[in-house]
């Protein structure tokens, strides 16, 4: 993990950017959230000063995650849920919610891509696929995205999923991975007036 969350930006720039993007008293929930990706955003999150919710399938990288961030200095919390299973995507969106309250910011950076050869790829391995790349953001972004969109407070409220440029690609040999994470990708980009 790295190490504390130390700002690396000297002089007075500091507070002016401090001011202009600080994340203090908002809550951000980070799928994925244990590792890679979803650990950076979540440790940059808690160094803006949001208080994060870490969920992933591991209840131990969960845990280190978490330490890590909360000796670095931040407020993190975790919830482990498989989001390969929409009742578990459901009851992880509740249980995240009863830490901080209702998150401001949710990141999607929890993902699958199988790639076995197209001839080879069964009916199971494209569910699970589909469920975490497609499924697991929509229960989720369903559960929190209206409440964020009539929030009269202004900025810093977002829904975002993390994907490769290969979402963009055509790939005959790994047919699931791309396909989902490419409609996720487009349907995200979708302004708050129709999220309410």
């Amino acid at each position: 993990m790295p190490g504390p969350l130390s700002d690396p930006r000297p002089g007075p720039r500091a507070g002016f950017l401090d001011g202009l993007f600080s994340l203090d008293g908002r809550v951000a929930l980070v799928t994925g959230g244990s590792s890679g990706i979803g650990y950076a955003m979540a440790r940059a999150l808690a160094l803006a000063g949001a208080r994060v919710v870490l969920l992933a399938r591991g209840e131990e990288g969960l845990r280190k995650a978490a330490a890590a961030i909360q000796s670095a200095g931040g407020t993190a919390a975790w919830v482990r849920a498989d989001l390969a299973d929409p009742a578990e995507a459901q009851r992880a969106a509740g249980e995240a919610a009863s830490a901080y309250g209702e998150p401001d910011i949710l990141v999607n950076a929890a993902g699958a891509n199988p790639r076995p050869p197209l001839g080879e790829q069964t009916l199971e391995q494209w569910g699970g696929v589909m469920a975490v790349n497609l499924t697991a953001p929509f229960v989720l972004g369903q559960r929190f995205g209206p409440a964020m969109a009539r929030r009269p407070s202004p900025g810093h409220r977002a829904i975002n999923r993390i994907v490769r440029s290969r979402a963009h690609t055509a790939r005959t040999a790994s047919a699931c991975g791309p396909r989902s994470l490419c409609v996720i990708s487009n349907s995200t980009r979708c302004p708050s007036s129709r999220l309410r």
